[in-house]
């Protein structure tokens, strides 16, 4: 069986724990050839981010290239994944979606040569908002695939109500580098630094981590923050930037109990983590947030909208955290009030999230992969 997986962008750090057991899982089978492109190394929104950290990826992979993607054009895109496919002459490929012309022009061109196309999924139906004529091009492009690497059980109803069969749908699971990121958070509240910085904070914090984007929902997490009768022992930490900002900082308007802190590359998330005690993911359209995932992996519980991809699989409202409303402030507060009111449910809440996420490791993405790999291969 050989194997192509077209990845768009290196920054994207989670993956890289994820081709990593996919690589060592298919190296296992002498029959079997993996060969994973990344496309270019970055795209300009993320620029903010920082470089590419190329060395968490040690797998082996080709980056077509050395650029950031919206530099690298439409056709030559095309045409150096087209080479590609015709020197290793793949079985199966993995492509990225719908939303990118030159993967769909890629799709079309593999089913053309008579190679099995799965698609990975992040979208759900709330992401943004859908036309007819949008969605019936969903729907050819859909109907041309074999399968589905669908990014949680959201995104899999979506594909469903696209016209994708239940045997088509072959994951429905997300995950961040796990062993990585806990290893970075425990170390850190080792260190001499986070004994320096931790008590610049209150006693307990609610966290927020990405881009200060009206989708967000930041003005209405700080609205409801301030709502809350905490007194000094708790605080929100904010951790991003982006044009939401200046917004921010005039509703805040001084508030000593709200801090906001710099984006931080995927190492440095964790060390913020440490800092808090509960993730809130407010936002009004979220395809999954794998910030979810690290918040879990960190031990803590987490209150997440209703409207991100991952509050259906992470989760279980009274046992690892709540999921609210993202359009209802009062919803929000009651649930930051739980943990308020009783900060004790913090370490129960955080271990039961420990134990969740264990279901979502890059060992059981990679497995998912390489059994919807063989399916779709042997399927007549």
């Amino acid at each position: 069986m050989r194997i192509l997986i077209v990845h768009q962008f290196l920054w994207s750090h989670y993956k890289a724990g994820i081709f990593k057991q996919l690589e060592k899982l298919i190296g296992k089978d002498q029959s079997s050839e993996l060969h994973i492109i990344q496309t270019a190394k970055y795209e300009k929104s993320r620029l903010d981010f920082g470089e590419a950290d190329t060395t968490i990826h040690d797998y082996k992979y080709e980056l077509l290239f050395d650029d950031v993607y919206e530099n690298t054009g439409l056709l030559n895109r095309v045409k150096r994944v087209f080479h590609r496919i015709r020197k290793f002459k793949p079985e199966v490929i993995n492509l990225p979606g719908y939303y990118e012309p030159a993967m769909i022009l890629v799709h079309f061109i593999s089913k053309f040569l008579g190679i099995k196309v799965i698609l990975s999924i992040d979208s759900t139906e709330g992401d943004n908002p859908n036309t007819w004529y949008g969605e019936l091009i969903k729907k050819i492009i859909i109907g041309a695939a074999d399968g589905f690497f669908c990014y949680g059980t959201m995104a899999a109803d979506y594909m469903k109500k696209l016209g994708a069969s239940e045997d088509e749908i072959l994951m429905r699971r997300n995950s961040v580098n796990n062993d990585r990121v806990f290893k970075i958070y425990s170390n850190h509240k080792l260190s001499e630094e986070f004994k320096t910085e931790r008590p610049k904070y209150p006693k307990h914090n609610f966290i927020f981590v990405g881009r200060f984007l009206e989708i967000k929902n930041l003005i209405m997490l700080i609205n409801a923050f301030q709502k809350l009768d905490t007194g000094e022992e708790w605080g929100l930490i904010l951790v991003g930037d982006g044009p939401l900002k200046p917004q921010m900082k005039e509703v805040i308007n001084g508030n000593p109990q709200i801090s906001i802190l710099p984006p931080q590359e995927w190492h440095g998330v964790p060390k913020k983590m440490a800092l808090a005690d509960i993730l809130i993911l407010p936002s009004y359209s979220e395809p999954w947030g794998l910030v979810t995932n690290e918040a879990m992996v960190c031990e803590m519980p987490v209150i997440v909208s209703q409207k991100c991809g991952s509050s259906a699989d992470l989760v279980k409202n009274g046992y690892n955290g709540f999921t609210f409303d993202a359009y209802n402030e009062t919803d929000l507060i009651e649930k930051m009030r739980f943990f308020v009111k009783d900060s004790s449910k913090i370490q129960e809440f955080g271990q039961n999230s420990s134990e969740l996420i264990k279901t979502f490791s890059p060992e059981r993405v990679a497995q998912d992969m390489l059994t919807g790999f063989k399916k779709v291969v042997n399927k007549k």
